[in-house]
């Protein structure tokens, strides 16, 4: 059991899991705490439980400019890793995403590729990730007839993306 958290704000992103080195549960935020101004923030769940400020996360849900932002508010917990994951869109000059990973064991992020689009991939439409099979994988819509499903067998190593299938989109479940 923990005490109740005292926040301070009010979260804008956040992602909750294990870190199965140290033993913990872990809750990760950026807190806003005023108008344009917020803080990421990790607690660590125990009888010794504390809040610790990220000395350095760069990604907020969103910018003014909207150019580059994290999709989704809640990062991805994948166990055998120890990480939240979330996309990073980024628009300038072209359209990239990747994924922004946080590790929570060092309590330090980092940043990879997905894997390249098809050439047909409708780009307006943002990837979808998820966790499949207790691996990473993100999913792609092409011209409206079918999603592209790729499957991490590594965790962050990029030549480990595999197209695992492509399914097509049903009929009845768009109008």
């Amino acid at each position: 059991t923990s005490p109740p958290l005292e926040i301070g704000g009010a979260f804008t992103v956040c992602g909750f899991g294990y870190d199965h080195v140290n033993d913990k549960y872990k809750l990760f935020g950026i807190v806003e705490k005023k108008q344009c101004e917020s803080v990421a923030r990790i607690f660590t769940f125990g009888p010794n439980s504390s809040w610790r400020t990220m000395q350095y996360f760069p990604y907020r849900l969103g910018d003014r400019n909207n150019r580059n932002f994290l999709v989704g508010y809640v990062g991805l917990f994948l166990s055998g890793t120890a990480t939240l994951n979330w996309l990073r869109y980024k628009h300038f000059r072209s359209i990239f995403i990747s994924v922004v990973s946080l590790d929570l064991v060092n309590e330090s992020y980092t940043e990879f590729s997905l894997p390249s689009r098809d050439s047909d991939d409708n780009p307006s439409v943002y990837p979808r990730l998820c966790i499949l099979r207790g691996c990473l994988a993100v999913c792609y819509e092409t011209k409206k007839t079918h999603w592209t499903l790729w499957l991490m067998k590594e965790y962050g190593v990029l030549q480990s993306w595999t197209k695992l299938a492509i399914i097509p989109h049903h009929p009845s479940l768009f109008g």
